[in-house]
């Protein structure tokens, strides 16, 4: 009985070993994401916190890449990164902007428990409200799950601002609720996605920018005595 209780221990440790190995591996890439999008660390495909890239995608006439990671101490995991042409640059000729990073998510499959919500909020440092893609503040941070996906429970956030950083960035998580006949009414984390909150620039607004800043270049070298 003696050497069973002492096995049982043993078990628990490792388990729990397997669990706090796994939840630092996570912490550390969503670290390494956080750093890039929004403190605006430079992003190294090559040389990055989110394992091998194994697949890379891009759109005809757009010099961004989707980026796809694999990482042999997270064989669960799913972890792509999206690079985008700079929404801040105005020219039309958007092939040659420049690339910046744009979005990142992590995404387990199977879905996984022992990684607390709690924590995740403060080792992100996160507020209490979300931002929509229209600007607006929204207070709080659960979206009530709706059908047909019931136990498909988002939870949206701001992350505060911070000395170091560069961009707003926005941050979203989804678990999936325990069934009711489960008893230990433990949540299952499916996935988490950070996103650089660039404002949203249509062509036709592009096309506005660049048209009132050649105005203005053009105002100043025909002042009297501005080239002199």
């Amino acid at each position: 009985m003696t050497n069973r209780i002492q096995e049982m221990r043993v078990e628990e440790t490792t388990g729990q070993d397997i669990f706090d190995t796994r939840n630092g591996e996570i912490l550390r890439i969503l670290d390494e994401a956080m750093r890039i999008l929004r403190d605006d660390v430079p992003f190294d495909p090559s040389r990055s916190a989110f394992g091998q890239v194994a697949d890379t995608h891009s759109e005809p006439g757009s010099p961004g890449v989707q980026y796809t990671f694999k990482l042999a101490t997270l064989p669960s995991a799913d972890v792509q990164f999206s690079t985008v042409s700079d929404p801040m640059n105005y020219s039309d000729d958007r092939i040659k902007v420049k690339v910046v990073p744009k979005y990142f998510s992590i995404t387990f499959d199977p879905s996984i428990s022992g990684l607390d919500r709690i924590l995740l909020e403060e080792r992100l440092n996160l507020a209490n409200y979300w931002v929509g893609e229209d600007g607006k503040k929204y207070d709080g941070n659960s979206l009530y799950p709706m059908p047909p996906h019931e136990r498909m429970h988002v939870y949206r956030y701001r992350a505060n601002s911070v000395a170091e950083g560069r961009f707003p960035v926005n941050v979203e998580f989804i678990y999936f609720d325990p069934v009711k006949s489960d008893p230990s009414g433990i949540s299952k984390l499916d996935s988490i996605s950070i996103e650089r909150a660039y404002p949203y620039v249509t062509p036709e607004q592009r096309k506005k920018k660049r048209e009132e800043k050649e105005h203005r270049v053009r105002e100043l070298y025909s002042t009297p005595g501005a080239t002199k």
